[in-house]
């Protein structure tokens, strides 16, 4: 379902972000593992509002998945910004960074346990329609 998806996107993110940071000099490596960030990143987009309606109903999904990527928005604009007033290395951020997936993967890990027992016909007959991506798994 789509948290399973959203939990093999989360873990799969920071372990490309170490790849492509170990990797500099390699085209092919740089030409896959960029590819493959896109497509995590996408998958996101894809992913958050099932679970948001999930979650929080279709009454306010809307919102709710309006706030949750303004929220993604803020954040990436505020810590890139942080970042380039520092004299961090490039190295030493996509380590911080993947370090920032790993702890969000774990959350995903946690979220997809706390519902696991959500039986309501309703609601999942619901996520299972609206979750293209997550029916691949």
């Amino acid at each position: 379902g789509t948290f399973r998806t959203v939990e093999i996107v989360s873990y799969a993110s920071p372990i490309a972000m170490i790849l492509y940071t170990l990797t500099p000099d390699s085209r092919g490596a740089f030409g896959f593992l960029v590819c493959s960030l896109y497509a995590l990143w996408g998958a996101n987009y894809c992913l958050y509002p099932p679970i948001a309606a999930f979650l929080f109903g279709e009454r306010n999904m809307g919102t709710n998945y309006g706030f949750i990527f303004f929220v993604f928005g803020i954040t990436s604009t505020f810590l890139i910004d942080i970042c380039g007033y520092t004299s961090i290395s490039f190295r030493d951020l996509n380590f911080a960074f993947a370090g920032l997936g790993f702890v969000g993967a774990l959350l995903n890990s946690r979220l997809r346990y706390l519902t696991t027992d959500i039986k309501d016909e309703t609601i999942m007959k619901h996520h299972r329609a609206t979750s293209s991506v997550g029916s691949i798994f």
